[in-house]
């Protein structure tokens, strides 16, 4: 399937080291006609040495030639082993989450998702609007937390981020997400709670 901008990924080796052999071999072609060219209108010992020259050189246009296809290669397996990783990293991170409206005062847990892959938590995240105080997790099957310790979401309106920490963070097929809240003071108007997940290799 191709990826950003069209990229398919496949390697270019094949076209470039064809037409810079083909462009050499031209090359060579053409000076050996000439020799012959040469040898026919004056068939002597010097004639032979100036066709000795002219084969040196275009050997020497050959192995130049080799060797910027080689170069060109290995820079464009460099990219091509970017891209890959690239492509292969973007495609494996997705998000999941849910809001709690009117959060009201003490804790708060709603299921919000059930893993339809094999999946790994890299990050949860919290956000309030509204209210004076909150702290936020997560869990896995109503059962264990996926923070070692409750996100404060200490201002209205950032997102907090609980950064490392993580722990039972390997999901299974069928496997249920469970985004946790507790308000403190003044109930918050929204509480959102956001988890990242990586996809199984």
């Amino acid at each position: 399937m191709p990826g950003p901008g069209g990229y398919t990924g496949k390697p270019f080796r094949s076209s470039i080291e064809q037409q810079a052999l083909d462009d050499a071999l031209a090359a060579l072609s053409a000076l050996s006609e000439k020799v012959s060219a040469l040898e026919a209108a004056s068939p002597t010992p010097s004639a032979l040495s100036i066709r000795i020259d002219l084969v040196s050189n275009a050997a020497s246009v050959v192995s130049v030639a080799v060797d910027t296809v080689s170069n060109t290669l290995s820079q464009l397996q460099s990219v091509h082993n970017v891209l890959s990783n690239r492509v292969s990293t973007l495609t494996r991170i997705f998000t999941v989450g849910g809001v709690i409206l009117s959060a009201p005062i003490g804790a708060t847990n709603v299921v919000v998702w059930r893993a339809p892959i094999s999946c790994t938590v890299a990050r949860v995240r919290g956000y309030r609007i509204g209210g004076t105080s909150a702290v936020v997790n997560a869990r896995i099957n109503g059962v264990s937390t996926h923070l070692t310790a409750d996100l404060n979401l200490p201002t209205t309106s950032v997102w907090a981020d609980s950064g490392a920490g993580i722990q039972n963070a390997v999901y299974a097929v069928g496997d249920s997400l469970e985004i946790m809240a507790s308000v403190a003071g003044a109930a918050a108007t929204q509480i959102a709670v956001q988890v990242d997940f990586t996809k199984s290799a």
